[in-house]
């Protein structure tokens, strides 16, 4: 099994991105905006259990 969390984030990748610690998908808690913010970056980890 494969656990995935963020390891360190920006403010605007916590507030906009998650990711789900059981799947590694990364989720939208609100829209993006690619005007206000080109791209986001978001450093996950993938540690096996």
């Amino acid at each position: 099994m494969v656990n995935y969390t963020v390891t360190t984030a920006a403010r605007l990748a916590n507030e906009q991105l998650f990711v789900r610690s059981d799947t590694g998908e990364i989720c939208v808690r609100s829209p993006l905006d690619h005007e206000t913010a080109p791209y986001v970056e978001l450093p996950v980890t993938a540690t096996d259990r």
